[in-house]
């Protein structure tokens, strides 16, 4: 006999993380609208975007910076977190990216 109330992965306590590479916010909205759509406003989004580079290369620092400035919230009013990574290759950008997001 397993008491609902208190367990804590009942179907109605379900928070869904959702890390999306999506890039650029201009370049995949439905990507996003997908997204934020699966999860219900519920949960956590992570908007990723992978730069590979070095991030000692002022023109890539620039990139990251100008991207940084855009998100899926300012833009379409998507409910998530937006962060940019600097990586020297792009496996390693979405290895930081799952880490960040747990």
């Amino acid at each position: 006999f397993t008491n609902h109330a208190l367990d804590a992965t009942h179907v109605k306590n379900y928070r869904p993380q959702c890390l999306v590479l999506s890039g650029p916010p201009d370049e995949r909205p439905a990507l996003a609208f997908l997204a934020a759509g699966l999860r219900k406003a519920k949960g956590v989004t992570v908007f990723g975007d992978v730069i590979v580079g070095e991030i000692s290369d002022p023109e890539v620092l620039e990139l990251r910076n100008q991207r940084q400035l855009v998100s899926y919230v300012s833009e379409f009013g998507i409910k998530g977190f937006n962060d940019v990574v600097v990586a020297k290759s792009f496996r390693e950008g979405c290895r930081s990216l799952m880490q960040l997001s747990g």
